[in-house]
């Protein structure tokens, strides 16, 4: 992948549901990470309970894992997050 290719592919997606008119912001989009990243609310065990109890979830054996916080950016050290500054994403979103 070329390198900004990751962001460039992470905003196409988050602006989807704009460029489609059924949101008009990001993060008042229910479709896209972009909303939970900016505004996090979502529990995913607390989900995946309440989907077992209503019995709608017979079994979850993936491993939670939380969405990827933005980092300021590739430093000289272990990393687990995206390489690029949130402001800077809202930036290529068009966004700040």
């Amino acid at each position: 992948m070329a390198p900004g290719g990751t962001h460039t592919g992470l905003a196409y997606v988050d602006l989807n549901p704009l460029r489609a008119g059924i949101a008009t912001r990001p993060e008042t989009s229910g479709y896209t990470s972009i909303r939970e990243r900016i505004q996090p609310a979502f529990n995913l065990q607390s989900a995946i309970t309440s989907q077992r109890q209503a019995g709608d979830l017979l079994e979850f054996k993936a491993a939670l894992k939380p969405l990827l916080r933005f980092e300021c950016g590739v430093v000289n050290q272990s990393q687990q997050g995206i390489f690029i500054a949130f402001r800077d994403y809202l930036a290529l979103c068009r966004l700040d």
